[in-house]
């Protein structure tokens, strides 16, 4: 029941079940009244979706054009298609590159030997691509590459003895002869192989031969005299000639002497014969290597021994000799056997010793010791010493110790910083046996006599001169005063441009004193013209102190910067109309903002310009009579600084 009115009527088409499209839609009528009605015909047909297959291929390097694209790659893609009754068609396309085809030959032949491949001739090294067509239609590249096989060379040595030649592959060869001979290696190739022919040695020997005088020796089946030489053939190790010449000498006979003795009176045997002293007489024997061997011996008669012996004893010691007991002065015979075995006769005479006297001189420092043979003997003093001499007896010694003086000195100094050592330490006056060595340490000793960068402190100065002998002297390196200031707070007075600020030096006036403000300024006093703290650092030779000096203006804190009212009437009768900020004596303003707000915290005035006011409008319209809120932002300069004022308030409206 649709109200009479122009209608568009619209057919939704893309809700229709799948596979189905509208071909005809027809309205046969229109609707006219309140009680009208519409029919509307309509015709739908069945459209499947075709779906075609298409498979293309193209050679590498080249490209492939379909449906006015052009393609150099594989790919896979779809192409919608309408037909001529209205339905889809898919046509799903695959495009393949077929690729190009390679083959590797590897071929080998001797050098200088060709090898045949598809008609060309190829040599050792050379290396050429064949170009076919494929299976496709597509280029197939055969790479061949020829091989050189390997050719040997190599040398070969043979032996033969002298004037017997050697055969080799055929040849006979001698001895001095070098043949190269061409043959075919493993792989068919040329195999040089150079013969050379040396001679296996001969053997030429020489054999001597011994035996005794007038005694034949037999040799390989041949009977030899003394003097003979003659050579025998045989054949060596190798199958050569070996000449061996045989010589035959005559072993020698023994011709010798013998020396016996025998005592007064006795006899000797020598191989079964008894010999008297004061005889000679030759004896046959048979020597070592077999033949005969004539001694003549000799025997000595050997007369008594007499001998003077002289023994020494020490003063009053007795002395033993063949256990028997003697003094000083005595002189005795005593009868011994001697190493003959016969009568000795030693007449002993005993003397006495010569007690040793001798002097010495040492020397020792003043006040000191010195230790002889575990005996401490002191330095001026003179002592008897008795030793044992080589011989045994007593020998004295009579040492005497030279005082030698010890060095003389005096000191000096100067005092040092009390935080790192500046004093000194001087030697001086020094008398005694130099040269001299001098220390502060006791351990550590300079050739010097002054010492620089010292600690302050007590030291015990030694001094040593060139016979080790020492002397101390103590002396005191005092500490300089530190370096201590003060600083008192200066006061900038309103009305002055500036002044002069400084430090008072307490201790520590040692040497030049510097000065060095955080300005760079080096002068003691500096004038300043604004409050705040200025940095000195005051150097004297020792150290250097930190200062810092406070410079306060003579007016503190926001009193007297501003004067802000806390009520006006604005109603335009020329008597406190706006509110207005006005400033102290001497302020001068760098910086302002003053803003005014209503209870709900709307802006409701903001000036930059100090000399400016409100006239209680906002927007044109006079704000109602109450309490509004102030702020307050400032930058002043007085008293010779800089004051940063912030201060909030509150302001009432009378009308």
């Amino acid at each position: 029941n649709a109200p009479a009115n122009a209608y568009t009527l619209v057919f939704d088409t893309l809700s229709l079940p799948s596979g189905y499209q509208a071909v005809y839609v027809q309205v046969d009528s229109s609707l006219v009244g309140c009680a009208d009605s519409m029919q509307v015909d309509w015709l739908l047909k069945l459209c499947p979706t075709l779906i075609s297959t298409t498979d293309l291929s193209f050679c590498q390097g080249e490209t492939i054009d379909y449906g006015g694209q052009t393609y150099s790659m594989d790919t896979t893609f779809a192409i919608l298609h309408q037909a001529l009754s209205g339905c889809d068609s898919i046509e799903n396309v695959t495009i393949d590159m077929l690729p190009a085809q390679t083959l590797i030959i590897d071929m080998a032949t001797c050098p200088g030997v060709p090898v045949m491949y598809e008609g060309t001739s190829l040599d050792a090294g050379d290396h050429q691509d064949f170009v076919y067509t494929n299976q496709y239609g597509c280029d197939s590249t055969i790479s061949v590459s020829v091989l050189a096989l390997p050719t040997d060379a190599s040398s070969l040595s043979l032996q033969t003895c002298p004037g017997i030649s050697v055969n080799y592959n055929g040849t006979d060869l001698s001895v001095g002869d070098q043949i190269p001979f061409t043959l075919t290696n493993s792989f068919g190739c040329d195999s040089v192989v150079t013969v050379t022919v040396t001679a296996l040695p001969t053997s030429a020997t020489s054999l001597s031969l011994l035996t005794c005088p007038g005694d034949p020796i037999t040799y390989n089946g041949s009977t030899l005299n003394v003097g003979d030489q003659i050579d025998l053939t045989f054949t060596n190790s190798l199958g050569c000639d070996s000449v061996v010449t045989v010589t035959v000498s005559a072993l020698p006979t023994s011709s010798g002497v013998a020396q016996l003795q025998a005592c007064t009176g006795t006899s000797v045997t020598y191989n079964g014969q008894t010999l008297l002293p004061g005889t000679q007489t030759d004896v046959l024997l048979t020597n070592s290597v077999g033949c005969d061997s004539v001694v003549t011996v000799t025997v000595t008669e050997i007369f008594p021994d007499t001998a003077d012996l002289q023994l020494v004893t020490c003063p009053g010691e007795p002395i033993s000799y063949q256990g028997a007991i003697l003094q000083a002065g005595d002189m005795v015979d005593f009868t011994l056997t001697n190493q003959a075995g016969c009568d000795s006769i030693i007449r002993v005479s005993v003397s006495a010793l010569v007690i040793d006297t001798t002097q010495l001189s040492l020397q020792a420092c003043e006040g000191t010791a010195i230790e002889f043979n575990g005996i401490t003997i002191s330095a001026g003093d003179t002592q008897e010493v008795i030793l044992t001499d080589q011989q045994g007896c007593d020998s004295v010694i009579i040492v005497s110790v030279l005082a030698l003086p010890a060095p003389i000195f005096s000191l000096s100094g100067t005092a040092s910083c009390p935080n790192n050592g500046t004093g000194t330490i001087r030697v001086a006056n020094v008398a005694g046996n130099g040269p001299f060595e001098y220390s502060i340490d006791g351990n550590t000793f300079q050739t010097g006599a002054d010492f620089a960068g010292v600690e302050a402190g007590d030291y015990l100065v030694v001094v040593q001169d060139a016979n080790g002998c020492t002397s101390q002297n103590n002396i005191d390196v005092p500490t300089l005063e530190s370096l201590t200031l003060s600083a008192e707070e200066f006061t900038l007075p309103c009305n002055e441009l500036q002044i002069d600020i400084s430090v008072n030096i307490l201790s520590g006036l040692v040497g030049q004193i510097d000065y060095l403000w955080d300005n760079g300024d080096t002068t003691a006093v500096r004038s300043v013209t604004a409050a705040g703290v200025y940095a000195l650092e005051v150097s004297n030779d020792c150290e250097s102190v930190n200062q810092n000096v406070e410079v306060v203006p003579e007016v503190k804190g926001k009193l007297g910067i501003f004067y802000i009212p806390n009520v006006f009437s604005p109603n335009s009768d020329g008597i406190n109309d706006l509110f207005q900020v006005f400033t102290g004596e001497g302020v001068q303003v760098e910086q302002f903002q003053l803003s005014v707000f209503d209870r709900w915290g709307n802006m409701l005035y903001k000036s930059e310009d100090y000399t400016a006011g409100w006239d209680g409008d906002y927007r044109s319209k006079a704000m109602n009579p109450g309490v509004y809120v102030w702020h307050l932002k400032a930058v002043v300069f007085r008293c010779g600084q800089l004051v940063s004022f912030e201060d909030k308030g509150d302001v009432t409206i009378v009308r």
